[in-house]
């Protein structure tokens, strides 16, 4: 069923650590989010028209 994300967003965060050594973060990676407020229906119910036009 389609569909329409309100609010849809993408992000990307690093992930660190930090050095033993030095004390510093040290970048490892990265982690992909993603959200969105509300999800609604569109309209059509996927099926097609049966009578002839």
């Amino acid at each position: 069923m389609p569909c329409e994300l309100v609010g849809f967003e993408v992000g990307v965060m690093d992930k660190t650590i930090k050095d033993k050594n030095t004390g510093e973060d040290k970048v490892v990676g990265a982690q992909v989010y993603y959200r969105a407020d509300a999800i609604r229906p569109i309209g059509g119910s996927g099926r097609k028209n049966e009578q002839a036009a």
